[in-house]
């Protein structure tokens, strides 16, 4: 999963549909409907993410806020209260973020991502044409000429997306596991370079040009077009 995120609220309808759509986007969740619930959670559970209204059954939630955030447990208010004072108090003791209801759940998924170091994908454009190939966002596939089509996997169509929206700058190997693959990057997992390995071949079938580029002790780089243009310089040489 993504990150691990305890979800604090006690009105069960807006915690399910919460639960509900962060599980759908790969996240894995646990809910608690009170304070007490989620101090016995805490600790077991380890969050990366709190996610926690002001009101709860048991009363308000400030002081399991400084709890939590002396335990340095990223925290997102998700509240009714929208007064100042409240906003005040709720970053005095330490929360990150303050999301008022009702709210828009992808912007809560979009601030979430930023508060878990996972990158954003934002890509306008669906299909994509570097000339020697095209890559369909929308149809999660590799087109090569007008017939052949090569079909990407979520993970791979992730990682694409991924190299798109970070342009000419190094995707570290803990930002590719997390955005593209669900998980933590380990100290010895080939997951990230065997996912990388298997892109780089569907983007240049052929072997002439990666693609994509490691940078030592850093990560992985996409450089479609400079890649396309030093192949195009070298072709013109060889027949010069």
């Amino acid at each position: 999963m993504l990150s691990r995120v305890l979800l604090v609220e006690d009105a069960a309808p807006f915690r399910a549909m919460v639960a509900s759509f962060l599980k759908r986007c790969r996240f894995e969740v646990h809910e608690a409907s009170s304070q007490a619930s989620a101090r016995l959670m805490l600790p077991t559970i380890k969050p990366e993410i709190l996610l926690l209204d002001l009101e709860l059954e048991d009363g308000e939630s400030f002081d399991f806020l400084r709890e939590a955030a002396e335990q340095k447990v990223p925290t997102i208010i998700l509240s009714a209260r929208s007064g100042v004072d409240d906003r005040l108090k709720a970053f005095q003791l330490g929360a990150e973020d303050y999301m008022v209801k009702p709210l828009s759940l992808p912007e809560l998924r979009l601030r979430m991502r930023r508060l878990a170091g996972i990158p954003a994908i934002n890509c306008p454009n669906k299909i994509i044409d570097f000339g020697a190939f095209v890559l369909d966002l929308e149809r999660r596939c590799v087109r090569l000429g007008c017939e052949h089509i090569i079909k990407l996997s979520e993970a791979e169509l992730l990682l694409a997306r991924l190299f798109i929206s970070a342009g000419d700058k190094v995707l570290t190997r803990e930002m590719i596991a997390r955005g593209a693959l669900g998980r933590r990057f380990g100290e010895h997992s080939r997951a990230v370079d065997m996912l990388v390995s298997k892109l780089r071949r569907k983007l240049d079938p052929t072997g002439r040009a990666s693609m994509i580029w490691a940078v030592r002790g850093e990560g992985y780089r996409f450089a479609g077009r400079q890649a396309l243009q030093e192949r195009l310089t070298e072709d013109l040489q060889s027949h010069g």
